[in-house]
């Protein structure tokens, strides 16, 4: 007994390869949609290089104000003016009535580091906890979670930068 394997027609070959290449990458593109926003974010946030950075007794909300303008100058791999640099929202920690509400000053001195580290250093120095998330980076007090804020009632977050030791007391 013979046994002949015939090979398809070279049409329906190309035919089939073509329909599973679109497929898969159809659902390749689906499944890391999210990994590529992650993933701009932080080559944005990494690419993004402060060449001198001198702040002294400065508040968390004049850091946060001078990294976004820098992060809007020094971003060159966005070209629509509107979309340059990176959202940073810092929650407000909640007031205590028997408490005076003295933010730490912060003093941060640096050259040539990315955005990521002075961010990290800044949040360490100001005792906040940290977040990459899908509505830009948030600032938090201890153990707070970053959603709901001012820029969004909910959201993901995709990536913890610092998680402060000491939690505040309530």
């Amino acid at each position: 007994m013979t046994y002949s394997q015939s090979k398809p027609p070279l049409h329906l070959l190309l035919i089939f390869t073509l329909a599973w290449f679109t497929t898969a990458t159809t659902l390749t593109a689906s499944l890391k949609s999210g990994t590529r926003i992650v993933t701009k974010t932080h080559q944005q946030l990494n690419n993004i290089i402060l060449r001198g950075t001198y702040l002294e007794n400065t508040t968390l909300t004049e850091c946060r104000n001078f990294l976004v303008s820098r992060s809007i100058e020094l971003d060159e791999e966005v070209l629509d003016p509107s979309k340059k640099g990176i959202s940073i929202t810092i929650i407000a920690p909640p007031t205590l009535p028997h408490k005076a509400q003295n933010p730490p000053l912060i003093t941060y001195n640096a050259r040539n580091v990315s955005i990521t580290t002075a961010i990290t250093e800044i949040a360490k120095r100001s005792r906040h906890d940290l977040y990459i998330t899908s509505a830009g980076i948030v600032f938090c007090p201890p153990g707070t979670p970053p959603f709901p804020n001012k820029l969004a009632k909910e959201g993901q977050i995709w990536n913890t930068l610092h998680k402060h030791k000491n939690p505040v007391k309530k």
